[in-house]
């Protein structure tokens, strides 16, 4: 295998995880649009009651408040 094919392998493994991570994210989105301000800021803290909140969780619940201009884009 060619240096190009292997550095090739690599990015197209990398682009599909991050495709696959967006999904994840973006179907959290779903789950917690409905939430109030104060909510998504406690989950995004590491702060709801719930101690099993997923990564992905925390990042749809940062998404929400950058898309309704509660928080800025870093």
């Amino acid at each position: 295998m060619s240096f190009w094919s292997v550095v090739g392998n690599i990015d197209s493994g990398f682009v599909n995880q991050m495709v696959e991570k967006a999904g994840e994210v973006q179907e959290e989105s779903g789950k917690i649009q409905n939430l109030s301000n104060e909510q998504l800021i406690d989950i995004a803290k590491g702060n709801s009651n719930s101690m099993f909140d997923s990564p992905n969780k925390k990042r749809a619940a940062r998404y929400l408040l950058k898309q309704r201009g509660v928080i800025k884009d870093d």
